[in-house]
């Protein structure tokens, strides 16, 4: 019997001194609908949808709290698209790069000028960013997150704001 207690307390210290992980899963909010049955909702179902407002979301921990603060929605102007096509499309490239960077090192708390600077460097040299291995969740690889064309991070800043002030 007291073997057995001892794997129990073994078992225990192990779950609970698991590293907790610094980012949620970014996540696409689209309008209160689950996007797989989009064609089984009526015309109303899914133009009520589409009226409400659709974006990406993830909570990172904070370092001062050390429990997982939601972070501010980014909708990067998709509500303007009319169809759902076209919005997921563009939300779902938002995912895979803000989930990307969340991997390489980004922190909404803390300047990000390093790692700005590696990626703005490093997409002229090479093109490592395509692989990448996240260190917290089961080591899977994504593949491809970032393209390999040639737009380098200060030209999506600047189109970002260009966009962003006209609106």
């Amino acid at each position: 019997m007291s073997n057995f207690y001892a794997i129990l307390r073994t078992v225990h210290k192990n779950v609970h001194d698991l590293p907790m992980k610094q980012f949620s899963e970014p996540k696409i909010y689209t309008g209160g609908v689950d996007i797989d049955k989009w064609d089984e909702l009526t015309k109303e179902q899914q133009t009520k949808a589409l009226s409400k407002r659709w974006y990406v979301y993830f909570s990172f921990r904070n370092p001062e709290t050390k429990k997982l603060v939601r972070q501010t929605n980014i909708h990067a102007d998709v509500n303007h698209l009319k169809t759902k096509k076209e919005r997921y499309y563009n939300l779902n490239l938002i995912r895979e790069r803000l989930k990307a960077l969340l991997i390489l090192g980004f922190n909404p708390y803390v300047n990000n000028q390093e790692l700005y600077d590696n990626l703005h460097t490093s997409s002229k040299v090479d093109n490592t960013a395509n692989i990448v291995k996240h260190k917290e969740q089961s080591n899977t690889v994504i593949q491809n997150v970032i393209p390999s064309n040639n737009i380098t991070i200060q030209s999506a800043f600047d189109t970002a704001l260009e966009q962003k002030s006209a609106v």
